[in-house]
């Protein structure tokens, strides 16, 4: 595991990685997903101020790659990863609008990619963030985009059972009923 102390030296070895091909090429591919990696794997183990800035540095220095009229390289997924563990931080760090922000920013990479899974999470954690804020209506919508997103199974199952099943004050106060689940 990186040191709290050592944490930058993943975006600095990636920054490294970046003056030696600044055009990117597989071994920065292999980087940004190692440190992505680094960020998720470790999330419970880092301040998350601390973590806020690295993975906000490191989204930053894949954003200089990106180019206009490209959709669904392996940098847009790293790039809505990282987006969405933003969101995720942000919301910690107290900032449901830069939280919402990040997140949203996550799905349209996601769908840029075509990757289902991600988008269908990002689309939950929005539905959370925008409940906790008292949004009862948008966190409906959130939770209904990613079920329609979301690939059979699991990831569906709980977005079924976060948002849109649960019998809850809040969905009372919407008037809304529960949907049926559907596993297929």
């Amino acid at each position: 595991m990186t040191t709290d102390a050592g944490l930058p030296s993943v975006r600095v070895s990636f920054q490294l990685a970046l003056l030696a091909e600044p055009q990117g090429s597989p071994l920065v591919d292999e980087l940004a997903e190692a440190a992505a990696d680094q960020y998720h794997l470790n999330y419970s183990k880092r301040p998350v101020p601390v973590l806020f800035r690295e993975v906000r540095a490191t989204r930053a220095l894949l954003d200089r790659l990106l180019s206009p009229g490209t959709d669904g390289t392996e940098l847009h997924h790293r790039v809505g990863r990282l987006s969405g563990l933003l969101g995720k931080l942000a919301f910690h760090l107290d900032d449901p609008a830069g939280a919402r922000t990040h997140l949203g920013t996550a799905v349209s990479y996601a769908n840029r990619c075509g990757a289902a899974p991600p988008a269908a999470w990002a689309y939950g954690a929005q539905s959370m963030v925008v409940c906790h804020t008292g949004n009862l209506t948008a966190a409906f919508a959130y939770a209904e985009r990613g079920a329609a997103a979301a690939p059979a199974g699991l990831v569906r199952a709980q977005l079924h059972a976060w948002a849109l099943c649960p019998p809850s004050p809040s969905r009372a106060a919407t008037g809304r009923r529960p949907r049926p689940l559907t596993w297929h």
